[in-house]
């Protein structure tokens, strides 16, 4: 796997020194968690800790059933005990074989009576001893009840131009958009081979890219394969219900609690219409994008004709898939970056918000903003880019200026730009002496 989560298995030691270490100055604190979306690396960073640390315990029984889970137990830590008839005795023995040494157990999320029934039979000594603690892995939010969660999530854009520092910046965000920043599905990924040899690795029948998102369906539906077709549609640029609906051939109220589980499940976002009475509905993360487009219904293709395949992703990817996946990352960063000082709106009363407002300027050429919001002390306006080649230079700047002040919006407007290139040497001397202009470039979207 390309991406060795260090900072995250560093946050985790850092929580681990925190609670577990010195436990005994911190009244109740007898757990945390790590927690964070599917295939995000949670699972890899335990396992990875449990390598490096003698007095530290993964735990999980997968599809085990409650007898099999426990011999499962006594194998693996304490094997020369006999079999044992239930949890208490199977944690005494392991308890007792610890010797009061410290001890630091994680377990894997899972709702099991195998799994409830050793967490249930450890809580008599963590909420008991000094000396054994535990770690709780978790889909989504933190537990409510834990007083200490750090959360994991998927790679951003500047964590994939790290990684291939020899890519161009392109290149990175259709690898970026292909798996969605998640790492189960990225492990085919070498920053040592090319970028035709990467895609096309993903590409592959049996990669994890076409497996990952059919096997997650599986754990939470029985019948997965009802679900690839609305991930189709809305892949295919079908965002409201009564056009899923009709593509798929199912009447608008089954078709509308499909989509309701898959947005409890995470699968699907709804966002209102500026109307209000309606909403549209858009799949969560570029990877299923990418996999209702180019894995659904291509296993021949895979197969038979891999060339012609990487020749469609190929015209396809930039509008598709790369830049829509570009442009949720700008979005995520203003979302998220209410502490920046970029964002003092966020303080002030929001007056009004719009989007992508087209002005033209007087010799002819249109500039589009594609997000304005008003507040009560000043106007703030984001630049998108519409295409993976934009670079802003001192022509495009000049025209941004030269649509602001013909509408009168020039003083105290900020001016939010995004780019994929570089902004030229006169765009950066430009925002160094301007306050109101501002460059966020492809290594500022870390959140």
């Amino acid at each position: 796997m390309i991406f060795s989560n260090s900072k995250a298995v560093a946050k985790m030691e850092s929580s681990r020194q925190a609670v577990f270490l010195n436990i005994a100055r911190a009244e109740k604190k007898y757990t945390f968690s790590i927690c964070g979306p599917r295939g995000s690396g949670k699972t890899r960073i335990a396992q990875d800790y449990v390598r490096s640390h003698a007095n530290a315990f993964y735990i999980s029984f997968g599809d085990l059933s409650e007898q099999e889970a426990m011999e499962a137990f006594r194998l693996q830590y304490v094997p020369e005990a006999s079999e044992f008839s239930d949890w208490n005795k199977a944690v005494d023995a392991f308890i007792k074989k610890r010797n009061k040494r410290s001890t630091f157990l994680i377990f894997e999320h899972e709702n099991s009576a195998a799994m409830n029934g050793c967490e249930h039979a450890f809580d008599r000594y963590i909420y008991s001893t000094h000396y054994v603690r535990a770690c709780y892995i978790s889909p989504g939010e933190k537990r409510a009840w834990n007083d200490v969660s750090f959360e994991v999530s998927y790679q951003t854009l500047p964590d994939y131009f790290n990684a291939f520092p020899n890519y161009c910046r392109q290149d990175l965000i259709r690898l970026y958009a292909l798996t969605g920043g998640i790492l189960s599905v990225a492990k085919e990924l070498n920053n040592q081979c090319s970028f035709e040899e990467n895609v096309r690795r993903l590409l592959a029948y049996d990669s994890a890219f076409t497996k990952t998102l059919p096997m997650w369906l599986a754990q939470s539906f029985r019948s997965p394969e009802s679900y690839y077709p609305i991930f189709k549609s809305i892949a295919s640029g079908h965002h409201r219900l009564s056009e899923i609906a009709k593509e798929i051939g199912f009447p608008n109220n089954k078709c509308g609690k499909y989509l309701e589980t898959l947005i409890r499940h995470g699968y699907v976002i709804a966002e209102k219409t500026e109307s209000g009475k309606q909403s549209t509905y858009h799949l969560a993360n570029s990877y299923y994008v990418s996999w209702a487009r180019y894995a659904y219904g291509k296993s021949a293709m895979q197969v038979g004709m891999p060339d012609k395949l990487y020749e469609y992703v190929t015209d396809d990817i930039d509008s598709a898939v790369a830049l829509p996946a570009f442009l949720s990352s700008c979005m995520r960063f203003i979302d998220r970056a209410a502490k920046d000082y970029l964002f003092e709106y966020r303080a002030s009363k929001v007056e009004s918000t719009q989007n992508a407002l087209s002005i033209k300027t007087r010799d002819g050429q249109e500039v589009v903003f594609d997000l304005c919001v008003q507040t009560d002390d000043a106007m703030y306006v984001f630049v998108f880019p519409h295409s993976l080649d934009t670079r802003y230079t001192k022509a495009e700047i000049k025209n941004i200026y030269d649509a602001l002040r013909q509408n009168r919006y020039y003083y105290n407007t900020h001016i939010i730009i995004f780019s994929i290139e570089r902004f030229s040497d006169w765009c950066v001397h430009e925002a160094a002496r301007n306050i109101w202009l501002h460059e966020v470039t492809l290594e500022r979207l870390k959140y």
